[in-house]
């Protein structure tokens, strides 16, 4: 409770000063949960982690990874520093702390090696924004690795064919709308398990369910979405194109598609 103060030969213990503080998840995930985050303010630690309940979307739920967020942070295991290996790599690798000045200055050497030699484009940047804010994940080192010349890359092992496809199909448009969901006669939920991966979308769902919706799990495997949908449909992998092309010619067949939305907002109708 803090310090002990004593008060007319009686020893009482000083009691905290607490703030709350609004965040929102430092995590690389579109969700961006809003999180509230108790600070002792006499020792300047966070002692509290908990989710916003006046949040539209994620309605003060956390994933587990944030729930325990705390002991990832005070970890006395956390690596702080930059440190050196010593010896041959393998299971039995040692490593060695050393200081900002000397991990910079040896990186610093190490590049200016290979830009004389082979020239900047032989550096290959490779990453990605773990929990990196805006301005780290999409400025800094941008800028660094522009400045050198290094090779270029679609630096992300996450999104990229995704998205790429959804601009040669729809163009640069945004997925449904999760407020919408409640409303849907059917939730098609293809190649995603949201039970597991998608946990502030499922009040959503389970919402359109009780409004008389259809949930229907389009995956290869067998996962906690396929078990909670009503339907599972299950194609051999690598044969989703051939389904979806099937759905396109049943709609095209049974006059289902929006005729004058193709024609004014696609290209080779």
């Amino acid at each position: 409770m803090g310090n002990p103060i004593e008060l007319s030969g009686t020893t009482l213990e000083t009691p905290r000063k607490l703030r709350t503080v609004h965040i929102t998840c430092p995590h690389d995930c579109p969700d961006a949960c809003s999180m509230r985050v108790t600070v002792d303010e006499s020792s300047g630690r966070a002692i509290k982690v908990e989710g916003d309940p006046t949040h539209p979307i994620t309605k003060g739920y956390l994933c587990n990874k944030v729930n325990n967020y705390l002991e990832y942070v005070y970890n006395p295991n956390r690596v702080l520093y930059p440190h050196r290996r010593v010896g041959p790599k393998g299971a039995n690798a040692k490593f060695e702390r050393i200081s900002w000045d000397e991990a910079l200055s040896e990186i610093a050497q190490r590049f200016g090696g290979i830009v004389s030699q082979f020239g900047p484009e032989a550096i290959q940047p490779f990453s990605y924004s773990g929990t990196l804010g805006i301005i780290g994940f999409s400025g800094m080192g941008e800028r660094f690795f522009n400045k050198m010349g290094a090779a270029r890359l679609q630096r992300t092992i996450c999104t990229a064919a995704g998205a790429a496809a959804l601009t040669y199909t729809f163009g640069r448009v945004g997925e449904a709308n999760i407020e919408d969901i409640p409303d849907m006669n059917l939730v098609l939920l293809w190649g995603t398990n949201l039970v597991s991966t998608g946990v502030h979308a499922m009040p959503f769902i389970n919402q359109a369910r009780a409004n008389g919706a259809t949930i229907v799990a389009i995956d290869p495997r067998v996962t906690r979405t396929t078990a909670f949908a009503d339907w599972h449909l299950q194609p051999r992998p690598g044969t989703d194109a051939a389904l979806a092309l099937g759905m396109m010619k049943v709609i095209v067949e049974r006059g289902l598609h929006d005729e004058a939305f193709l024609r004014s907002h696609t290209l080779g109708w």
